[in-house]
């Protein structure tokens, strides 16, 4: 398994809250994600700063290039 990096994505989740549970998520900001496919993953935090609650690090198992949507 490798991680797939990249500096820096910034977007708004269309499908904002995300619910508990949720296997997919869907920004805009996810077309600047590379390709990623298992084992790969990469790794997200979600609201870094806490201005909306405690971060989150979610795990992207599966993205198509320029997609703007991934599974988490």
């Amino acid at each position: 398994m490798a991680r797939s990096r990249t500096a820096f994505i910034a977007g708004t989740l269309t499908d904002n809250p995300l619910a508990i549970g949720a296997t997919t998520m869907n920004s805009a900001g996810l077309a600047s994600l590379p390709a990623i496919a298992s084992p790969n993953i990469a790794v997200i935090i979600l609201d870094p700063t806490g201005s909306a609650g405690a971060p989150e690090v979610v795990y992207v198992t599966a993205h198509t290039g320029s997609a703007t949507s991934a599974t988490i």
